[in-house]
């Protein structure tokens, strides 16, 4: 437990600066890491990775339901993050997430006496991400945060929602893999705690969408001003 403690109070921080360096654009998934995603989404997070073949060992496993792929003739292609054959443009900070929480469930494989606390601490790493990015980017404090950005910009919001999507349709799980390891008189209460932090990624995905589609709209709106503006109306009368 102290250990646990210990690792949590490093996860935090490196989930927090990183946070507020990320500057909203899309990253890279790794082949190895999409190897990660596909075990956490395949529902074999929980099995020893000896009984249980590893798709980051196995490129074609992580590779074929991607459009883009990862062949070598296509590395410069920015690679997606794939979950059950859908796939979303991600920005770092929620990869990094999901490796601490993968981290956290391999810990749980070992020392099953920590699940509730893992369960806990999980929680309380998605609330972080969610109310840190909630303050960046809908609350525009990325523009004095480390990130310095100029503006917040219809791409940086879709770029938002694409992250907490993914991060959405893995909680289910996530949420699998650790009642799994939690006997049942305890699953109702734990349970709760999840609903709760699922129910406000869905509300800021919600907010993000609605604050995209008031940004295209607007930048529509004024472009079809301006064009109005340009016509010759004696012409065109």
């Amino acid at each position: 437990k102290l250990f646990l403690d210990y690792l949590h109070e490093q996860s935090k921080n490196r989930l927090v600066s990183t946070l507020d360096a990320e500057r909203w654009v899309q990253a890279d998934v790794s082949v190895e890491r999409q190897g990660e995603i596909d075990r956490l989404s395949s529902g074999k997070t929980f099995l020893s990775n000896k009984s249980t073949p590893n798709s980051s060992s196995n490129p074609e496993s992580s590779t074929t339901i991607s459009s883009q792929g990862s062949k070598k003739g296509r590395d410069k292609e920015i690679r997606t993050a794939v979950v059950e054959t859908k796939e979303y443009k991600v920005v770092w900070s929620v990869l990094l997430l999901i490796e601490i929480i993968l981290a956290y469930l391999d810990i749980a494989i070992h020392f099953s006496a920590v699940t509730n606390d893992i369960l806990h601490k999980s929680v309380e790493l998605i609330r972080l991400f969610n109310t840190r990015t909630k303050q960046l980017v809908l609350g525009a404090q990325a523009i004095q945060s480390a990130a310095r950005l100029k503006s917040i910009s219809a791409k940086h919001l879709a770029m938002t929602g694409q992250s907490l999507a993914l991060f959405i349709n893995l909680l289910p799980h996530i949420r699998a893999a650790l009642l799994a390891q939690i006997p049942s008189t305890k699953q109702n209460i734990l349970s709760t705690e999840l609903d709760r932090v699922s129910h406000d990624l869905f509300e800021h995905h919600a907010l993000i969408m609605s604050k995209f589609v008031t940004i295209v709209s607007d930048m529509i709106e004024q472009f079809a001003i301006s064009k109005l503006k340009s016509l010759d109306w004696d012409r065109v009368l």
